[in-house]
């Protein structure tokens, strides 16, 4: 279907950065990509893996002798890493309860979110995690702000009520 096709470009794309994108010289497509190409296809493809999930996926290419990967690796790969559910709004709220949000409100400030992002959970440095921020929210946060979890889902993760239930 259509997502296959998608894939299937995507996966061209990856032959052709591989190579150099700016290169006047001939290509050569080989049927396979580097295999430090793959997160980046996977997260092309809407699966956005954690760093942990990244190294072990090239663990087990790599335990196979494998640098390169072919396209029906890359779908095999992507249909056994991606999770089959999405986020539901239940988990949202249980990360916020997690990472200290009022319990009878739900209500956590930016900057205590900031904070606890940056002590728990895959490590990020103050660069990635104001790049990942400024991303989300289409700007710099003040630390003023709050959130619960809905409002985060809402205006931070884009989720409409459909899709975060």
């Amino acid at each position: 279907g259509d997502f296959y096709d998608e894939m299937r470009d995507y996966f061209y794309l990856a032959q052709l950065r591989s190579q150099g994108e700016d290169t006047t010289e001939d290509r050569q497509v080989s049927g396979a990509i580097p295999l430090d190409e793959v997160p980046d296809m996977l997260r092309a493809l809407g699966y956005y893996p954690s760093n942990f999930d990244v190294r072990d996926l090239v663990h087990e290419m790599s335990r196979k002798d494998k640098d390169h990967v072919t396209f029906e690796e890359l779908v095999r790969l992507y249909v056994n890493y991606k999770p089959v559910a999405g986020v539901s709004q239940a988990q949202i709220e249980a990360a916020f309860e997690a990472l200290g949000a009022e319990q009878m409100t739900g209500i956590i400030t930016a900057s205590s979110l900031i904070s606890q992002l940056k002590r728990i959970g895959e490590p990020l440095s103050d660069q990635e995690l104001t790049k990942c921020v400024e991303a989300l929210t289409g700007g710099k946060l003040s630390g003023k702000e709050d959130f619960t979890a809905a409002t985060f889902a809402a205006q931070v993760l884009g989720f409409g009520s459909e899709e975060a239930p």
